[in-house]
């Protein structure tokens, strides 16, 4: 979903959806884009767990960016490459990860 950003008769910055929903009021312009460009950009953190935002957050392999095991509620975190795949392939700018770290990001 893209969210947009419309300046009203009072000069207050607001952010709606493609569909017209308004989600958020700024004050400033600054903030106002600095906003809109979280929104329309997928989050990433490094973390065992996702935040518990109301986002769905998905997971891989913040080294080589594989899936990572997961069985129902249970969270283990293990990359499913092989250890030597893993640390043979890291993502451009991640030779510094450790295999075992998750990434969860947002889509």
């Amino acid at each position: 979903m893209k969210w947009h950003l419309r300046v009203n008769n009072h000069g207050e910055y607001l952010i709606s959806n493609t569909e017209g929903t308004e989600i958020a009021q700024a004050f400033s312009e600054q903030y106002a884009f600095l906003l809109l460009d979280a929104l329309n950009h997928p989050a990433t953190i490094m973390a065992k767990y996702p935040p518990q935002d109301g986002r769905e957050w998905y997971c891989q392999c913040a080294r080589c960016g594989s899936s990572v095991y997961e069985a129902d509620e249970e969270f283990s975190g293990v990359c499913m490459s092989s250890p030597e795949w893993c640390e043979a392939n890291p993502l451009p700018r991640r030779e510094h990860i450790k295999r075992g770290k998750v990434e969860w990001f947002t889509l």
